[in-house]
């Protein structure tokens, strides 16, 4: 389930989910990315989280995997009713292989330091439907998260100023970019799945054409190819008429 809010109905379904992991730490996968997280190298965007009191800290996304079973809060309801789902949206359901998105707790590492530098890098079609990109970057990413071998994917706890953990943060920097030239995006696919030295999950329409690509290497190798003049930092906003009116 993919839905939207304001801040502060993130920051509550934040709170509620946070409340979760700490009640059922062996059963929950949980995490949130903030506005401390976003500016700098890794180095620095743990010392700014380190820096920050939790209520002065921006939500813009939080997340949770857990068993229905222990969804008992009855605030979750609530939150949820103030949230907006994209209007086709339809949630990608594993039916062949229940395995493929199979969830794992990964261990977050307490020490951030002398990691080799690698990049995870995702490059959407710009001029897609919301909905049909959001499947798409979430496939593709955990795609290449479910491939990647714990050497090369670190994750890390975060911790704010008033000591509250924010796990399961990418070491690794993770740009979302926008490719704004179908067929030039084609033609950069086919290069990527090439390269033998990277990780990489390729979404395709029914033509054929490339709607995402999820790449991870060194910071060179992810770089030579998305370096691209048809290629910018993902900055577009929705529309408002993007969302269902329920």
């Amino acid at each position: 389930m993919v839905l939207f809010a304001d801040e502060k109905t993130i920051r509550e379904f934040r709170q509620e989910a946070h409340k979760l992991l700490l009640k059922h730490p062996n059963e929950t996968i949980y995490s949130d990315f903030t506005n401390t997280m976003t500016v700098g190298t890794t180095e620095d965007c743990v010392k700014t989280t380190k820096e920050t009191p939790e209520d002065q800290l921006i939500y813009y996304a939080a997340s949770i995997c857990i068993e229905d079973a222990f969804l008992e809060s009855k605030q979750f309801d609530q939150i949820l009713s103030f949230c907006k789902p994209l209007k086709n949206y339809k949630a990608y359901v594993v039916s062949n292989n229940e395995n493929e998105f199979a969830f794992k707790k990964r261990s977050c590492l307490p020490d951030y330091q002398s990691l080799p530098t690698n990049k995870m890098s995702l490059t959407l079609d710009r001029t897609r439907s919301p909905e049909e990109l959001i499947n798409a970057a979430v496939i593709s990413s955990l795609n290449v998260g479910m491939q990647t071998p714990l050497s090369q994917l670190k994750l890390l706890i975060y911790t704010d100023a008033d000591d509250q953990k924010h796990p399961y943060i990418s070491y690794n920097p993770f740009p979302i970019l926008a490719a704004r030239h179908q067929n030039k995006f084609n033609e950069l696919t086919k290069a990527i799945e090439a390269d033998e030295n990277l990780l990489m999950s390729v979404i395709r329409d029914k033509e054929k054409n490339t709607v995402s690509v999820c790449i991870l290497g060194t910071e060179d190798q992810v770089n030579a190819h998305t370096r691209q003049k048809f290629i910018s930092l993902w900055t577009a906003e929705l529309p408002e008429d993007a969302f269902a009116n329920e």
